[in-house]
């Protein structure tokens, strides 16, 4: 009978996480598309993808990605030298599968040369100058101010605050009185027993490998979808 009490209990706790876990997988979006340049059109090599502000990967060779998502996730494209651009799932897809065009935009600025040249009096001056006399007393104290301060900041943290020494004193002389005649509790290990199973486990067969991210399957006629769909949209610029 107990046996029995126990397996319904065991089902009960249970029955909610399977159930919260096939949930999120039914939620779960499909995204796939590729980084290109705003102005070339070229596909972008090693695009930075953050979902939820949390790294996830980088495009591949011709600039494609794929991932799973959650309804509001948000997702972050980052590339050195181009604006960042940013893609919210919204909850009113009722899609599974998406196809996304993401258009990267230059972030870098085109500025003129600059020229600095000295004036030719002011060089002049300072040419023909004689150098300021320096004062050997001066030379003298600046390098035992530097000393002194030097000592202070290396002996203050072997010496400390002497109230402070006596405090800890007194914390340590109350432990040894606490603990006479019992083991000292920096000498006891504790070993929980729900982590033996575990750790069996990761001995026997070492830590679980990072899954691998989502092949993308996106056609060629896909991709040039995409790209006529941003030309339309952009047709005034082109």
């Amino acid at each position: 009978m107990n046996r029995i009490v126990n397996i319904m209990l065991l089902f009960i706790f249970l029955n909610p996480t399977a159930a919260q876990y096939a949930g999120t997988q039914q939620e779960r979006v499909r995204l796939q598309g590729i980084v290109r340049d705003a102005i070339s059109l070229s596909p972008l090599t090693g695009s930075q993808i953050f979902i939820n502000r949390n790294f996830f990967g980088v495009t591949d060779t011709t600039g494609i990605f794929s991932m799973l998502l959650a309804r509001k996730d948000t997702v972050e494209f980052r590339l050195l030298g181009y604006r960042p651009a940013m893609f919210f799932l919204s909850d009113t897809l009722h899609g599974r599968d998406y196809m996304a065009g993401i258009y990267l935009n230059t972030d870098t600025i085109q500025i003129a040369e600059v020229i600095i040249v000295p004036r030719l009096a002011n060089l002049r001056s300072e040419i023909f100058r004689a150098p300021a006399p320096i004062s050997q007393e001066m030379e003298n104290a600046k390098t035992n101010l530097a000393l002194s301060a030097y000592q202070a900041k290396v002996s203050h943290g072997k010496l400390g605050d002497p109230l402070s020494n006596y405090e800890i004193i007194k914390g340590m002389q109350r432990t040894v009185a606490y603990e006479k005649g019992q083991i000292p509790s920096s000498a006891i290990a504790g070993i929980s027993p729900f982590l033996i199973i575990p750790a069996i486990y990761l001995i026997m067969n070492g830590l679980p490998q990072k899954p691998m991210p989502m092949k993308p399957d996106l056609t060629e006629e896909e991709l040039n979808h995409i790209q006529k769909k941003y030309l339309e949209s952009h047709g005034s610029n082109r």
